[in-house]
């Protein structure tokens, strides 16, 4: 067969993702795609050229011995990358984000009267009408499609727009450039955790840290896995053992018997079980676990994201302007900062408040303002973020709108930033690497084997204590608190916004920031794809569900 690589059932994307570190980072910030080797800069396509090499500073020779990689042949071009759906801003709607006016604009009356200024007061609306743009925020406001995003029409697909990376002539097989996405963004993309069938395997066996939707069905999971091998090179290990399952044949391709372990991310499983509980109202294994074997689906159809397609070569190909597909889509470091920074301290802050700092003045000769503010407010509600830029520079009655109308933009154009509508926490194992539990396990292995030697020595040298101290660190032990899984998720909610509230957040400005830093968010923009896709699964588990 050759080497061939195991994909995530859920995503499509290969458990074997590597990064080509800077030299100004240490050494665990990179890594070959196989996890065999550390990386620094990269190899060359042709010779060793250090001004075209990924950074400028020429290796020392140490650092020359790690250069890794094998050159491919004709790799002397960059490839033309197709990204995902858009990151520029139009000008238009630029304005509508910034709440500028038009210098060159001026309104005139149907019938010729003299252009109208804005003279009044800041001021949301004029006459009896209330200070707060009434609108309401009942639950029915919530139910909108959450598996397709409505197209974010802010973005443009134009290539000259899409802040792509800079052409280099490095080889770039080995790994994803270091300067383009940092190790940081992609922790746990190369973590797997398999979908078991307790029957066919003989995982019956029930531990403690079974989750709720484990327990008393058909599958269960194993523990993680990282850096999954090729197919022709036997089993994957778990860490820790679950279920009495230590290793399996790992695949998501050949499904024809139910004895093989059905890899995915373990981001991706979080999304998974966003998505299951929004439609089931729980996580709904028992469907996801029978649609795997019974679907007889191509693992390679099952995103829709071509760049992943065209990246699912014999080996990987780590192709520039594709980084976003190692991104973690639950820990995005960079989206952490704008959702706290839009959250409001001021106890005078309202949402139903305008979201510019401009005056507004009704004016008579405009067709909309005869109309009431609520149906106003409800006619923009139907528009699109594009639409209402236009709408707000052909109208001066739309000039100024309340905040929570961003909060309506969010929900229908970006379903898959949970923050906005759940508060729900993470998959246990998503917050922890395969990396973190091995060095849990040899931490535990250590105090063991520490445990051992000592008690040996006791029994031998002071035989008379040895109750007591057996006792003495059973006490100990029973007060320890090393569960790894939790302070895995402690230690990630500090880095994480869960559920932002509705009546304190800015959501004009979460909208415009994430908008205007998209290129940026590739963790993000990864989300924004494994929701599109696995929302497309989801939706095909109907026929596979068992009741409840």
């Amino acid at each position: 067969m050759g080497y061939s690589e195991v994909a995530c059932r859920l995503c499509g994307v290969t458990f074997n993702i590597g990064r080509r570190r800077l030299r100004s980072e240490p050494a665990w910030m990179g890594w070959q795609c196989t996890g065999d080797a550390k990386l620094v800069g990269c190899q060359l396509g042709t010779g060793r050229k250090l001004d075209e090499c990924v950074d400028e500073d020429p290796p020392g020779e140490e650092e020359e011995e790690q250069l890794g990689g094998e050159a491919p042949e004709n790799d002397n071009e960059r490839e033309d990358v197709d990204r995902i759906e858009g990151h520029a801003l139009n000008a238009d709607v630029e304005k509508m984000l910034d709440g500028e006016d038009d210098d060159d604009y001026h309104y005139e009356e149907p019938d010729g009267e003299e252009p109208l200024e804005f003279d009044s007061d800041d001021e949301m609306a004029v006459g009896d009408e209330d200070d707060h743009m009434d609108v309401d925020s009942d639950p029915e406001d919530d139910t909108y499609t959450l598996f397709d995003a409505a197209d974010l029409s802010l973005y443009t697909t134009e290539p000259e727009k899409a802040g792509l990376p800079p052409t280099h002539k490095c080889f770039r097989g080995a790994g994803y450039n270091g300067k383009f996405i940092t190790a940081e963004e992609m922790r746990g993309c190369n973590t797997a955790q398999c979908l078991l069938s307790k029957a066919h395997l003989g995982a019956e066996e029930a531990v403690p840290d079974d989750q709720d939707f484990e327990r008393g069905g058909q599958f269960c999971l194993s523990g993680l896995c990282g850096h999954v091998r090729s197919r022709d090179c036997g089993g994957e290990e778990f860490v820790p053992s679950r279920h009495g399952i230590r290793d399996a044949n790992v695949d998501s391709w050949d499904l024809s018997d139910r004895d093989t372990a059905v890899p995915f991310h373990t981001a991706c499983f979080d999304i998974f079980s966003r998505l299951s509980r929004k439609r089931f109202g729980y996580v709904n294994l028992e469907a996801l676990g029978n649609w795997m074997f019974e679907s007889n689906e191509d693992v390679d159809l099952v995103s829709s994201d071509p760049n992943v397609r065209q990246s699912s070569e014999q080996w990987w190909a780590h192709r520039d302007g594709c980084e976003y597909l190692a991104a973690n889509p639950l820990l995005i470091p960079r989206l952490t900062p704008i959702l706290q920074a839009a959250i409001e301290g001021d106890n005078n802050f309202d949402p139903r408040n305008g979201a510019f700092d401009i005056p507004v003045q009704e004016w008579s000769g405009d067709v909309f303002s005869s109309l009431p503010l609520e149906l106003r407010l409800q006619t923009v509600s139907y528009l699109a973020s594009s639409d209402i830029a236009q709408l707000r520079l052909a109208s001066r009655t739309f000039h100024q709108l309340p905040i929570l109308l961003w909060r309506d933009l969010l929900l229908k154009e970006m379903p898959y930033l949970w923050e906005v509508w759940s508060d729900d926490l993470p998959f246990i194992w998503a917050t922890s690497t395969w990396e973190d539990v091995v060095q849990h396990e040899k931490r535990a292995d250590k105090m063991g084997a520490w445990l051992d030697k000592t008690r040996d020595i006791i029994k031998t040298e002071l035989p008379e204590i040895l109750d007591a101290w057996e006792a003495d660190v059973q006490t100990v032990l029973s007060q320890s608190t090393d569960d790894f899984l939790a302070k895995g998720r402690t230690d990630a909610l500090e880095k994480m916004v869960i559920g932002l509230p509705a009546s304190k957040t800015n959501w004009y400005k979460v909208y415009v920031e994430i908008t205007r830093n998209w290129k940026d968010l590739k963790g993000l923009q990864n989300r924004r794809r494994i929701w599109k896709d696995i929302g497309v699964i989801v939706e095909k588990l109907d026929k596979y569900a068992e009741p409840a």
